[in-house]
């Protein structure tokens, strides 16, 4: 009696032994799928370093905070547990706010093409401005800003836009204010303008608006505020 159970405990305990055996290629099987999964985890989690990177290689400007006026010493408190900042970086759970783009790129439509590789971490961005010092901006901005489902305001300063430049502007769907300085003796077809009828207002800051242009785009953007400012002073069409 004892020899039998005693062989059936070895025969239980043998197929115990066995009962999680497996494979080479489930092995393999697993560890790739392994291999795949941290290696997304991690491309996830460095994509904001990658992009600040690029950012301060093209000597772009950017903040994590919309006023300026109220930034704390640092970086906002950031509720994740310090081992998760040694390993990912403080840029894993910031968000860019603010990029200011100078004039040599934002005149260049190559830099706006990079820019689009990194959309996935600017889809928080709700200011771009836009410093020229004469130069025209590239026509391919608009549609790079576009991309970024947050922005809600644009200001173009000291810069020449084209027509096309302002008509594609109407696809910024969030778009709250457009502010444009540009020297009077640019010519620009204010009435391109008449699409941003999403737009709570537009600043028009020395770009000559005529009376005319001023009269078709009240029409076109009745909920629209436009500003005008010129030498002479100030005018409000609402």
């Amino acid at each position: 009696m004892k020899s039998r159970n005693f062989i059936q405990q070895q025969a239980d305990h043998h197929a115990k032994r066995h009962r999680f055996r497996f494979g080479l290629r489930c092995f393999l099987l697993v560890v790739t799928i392994t291999c795949l999964g941290f290696g997304w985890y991690y491309q996830h989690a460095t994509r904001n370093s990658r992009t600040t990177m690029f950012l301060a290689s093209e000597d772009i400007h950017f903040r994590y905070f919309r006023n300026r006026h109220n930034l704390p010493k640092k970086h906002p408190e950031i509720s994740a547990p310090n081992w998760q900042r040694k390993l990912l970086g403080d840029q894993y759970f910031l968000n860019i706010k603010v990029l200011g783009i100078p004039g040599q790129q934002a005149a260049s439509p190559d830099f706006w093409m990079k820019l689009r590789r990194y959309l996935k971490s600017l889809q928080e961005v709700e200011l771009v401005v836009i410093s020229c010092q004469g130069e025209k901006v590239a026509d391919e901005s608009s549609a790079t800003l576009a991309m970024m489902s947050g922005l809600a305001d644009v200001y173009v300063t000291d810069a020449q836009v084209s027509s096309a430049w302002l008509s594609q502007c109407a696809a910024l769907k969030n778009l709250s204010s457009l502010k444009i300085e540009s020297p009077s003796n640019v010519p620009i077809d204010f009435k391109s303008l008449a699409g941003l009828n999403q737009a709570n207002a537009i600043v028009l800051d020395h770009c000559g608006l005529s009376l005319d242009d001023a009269e078709f785009l009240r029409n076109q953007l009745r909920s629209t505020m436009i500003i005008a400012l010129e030498n002479n002073g100030s005018n409000i069409y609402d």
